[in-house]
């Protein structure tokens, strides 16, 4: 099963200013590597090839790719001439893929114990246009508890709207996500003429929730660590010699 994966680093940093200085944030460094590393060589052992989705500041990015070290391991880095937001950065990414699998995360986000390949086989038995990964866990989850679920469809996606206690019927995301290609290819598109940022979380994924078109699987993952903010990223440091190994165990 040859699967694309697609790393969600395009992010400005507005909330970490102090600690990104001008730098993406997939590449801050936790264990003496950018955290962009650790990402690219936990999906090394899924992933034939990896897409990595830097937005329109993709320098800082680039430079660690374009390194020796790295050359014939299939990892590309696509920026963007304009902010795009999620949405329409994974479109792109999509457009460079090359297989029909993808599968999706963010480029400042730790998680751990996700089966990628497990996940994807489930996707396509299911014949699933998107499956997403949610969790159980409510530790340093940004919108804890905003996806509803039922028999393993998502039928509730209400990102931005508050945290709420987990409960039997809902979980959080992970940010990680199976997609196939060809919908990605027709359904990811801006709406009309508009040339704003295409948001994945607050505009397609609710849109596709209300048509029955997102399957979950759910999990009790040990990290799933959002460090978007310096309160969390501070966190992270003080952990990181347990949680950053902990993100492989996933991949099989």
């Amino acid at each position: 099963m040859s699967i694309t994966g697609i790393i969600l680093a395009g992010g400005l940093g507005t909330r970490m200013e102090g600690v990104c200085k001008g730098v993406p944030k997939a590449v801050l460094e936790f264990n003496g590597s950018p955290f962009i590393v650790h990402q690219v060589l936990w999906l090394m052992g899924v992933c034939n090839e990896i897409i990595i989705a830097a937005g329109h500041n993709s320098d800082g990015i680039s430079s660690i790719f374009r390194q020796e070290v790295w050359r014939g391991m299939g990892i590309r880095v696509v920026g963007e001439q304009s902010p795009l937001g999620t949405g329409g950065a994974i479109r792109l990414a999509a457009t460079r893929a090359s297989n029909e699998l993808i599968f999706v995360c963010n480029g400042d986000t730790v998680v751990s114990d996700v089966d990628v390949r497990r996940i994807a086989e489930i996707h396509v038995m299911r014949r699933s246009q998107i499956t997403a990964v949610l969790t159980k866990n409510d530790d340093m989850v940004q919108n804890c508890g905003a996806i509803t679920v039922r028999d393993n469809l998502v039928i509730g996606f209400d990102e931005g709207k508050g945290e709420r206690r987990i409960r039997w019927d809902n979980a959080s995301s992970t940010g990680c996500y199976i997609m196939n290609r060809r919908f990605v290819l027709e359904n990811f598109e801006t709406f009309g003429e508009r040339t704003s940022q295409l948001s994945l979380e607050r505009e397609l994924l609710p849109l596709f929730v209300s048509r029955g078109l997102v399957d979950a699987v759910v999990g009790m993952n040990r990290y799933v660590i959002d460090f978007g903010k310096p309160d969390r990223y501070e966190r992270l440091k003080r952990i990181e010699d347990s949680v950053l190994p902990a993100i492989t165990l996933g991949a099989r």
